[in-house]
């Protein structure tokens, strides 16, 4: 299932977990390779990425906003 399919509520939980991670990204640097704890983190090149990918979230829960 791609994100573009997740339910309201998946995508607010990811949302929020891409707003963390963002914020360990701002503490540690903006390698997100420094903070192995962070699985997705730990996937990601670097947080340009985390927020690219808390843009596209962001972005489909507002089409989901808009469509209720």
């Amino acid at each position: 299932m791609s994100v573009e399919d997740w339910p309201v509520e998946r995508l607010r939980e990811r949302r929020d977990a891409l707003d963390a991670m963002l914020a360990a990204c701002r503490v540690w640097g903006w390698d997100a390779d420094m903070i192995p704890y962070l699985s997705l983190a730990a996937r990601l090149d670097d947080a340009a990425e985390l927020e690219e990918e808390l843009a596209l979230v962001d972005g489909l829960l507002w089409e989901r906003q808009l469509e209720q």
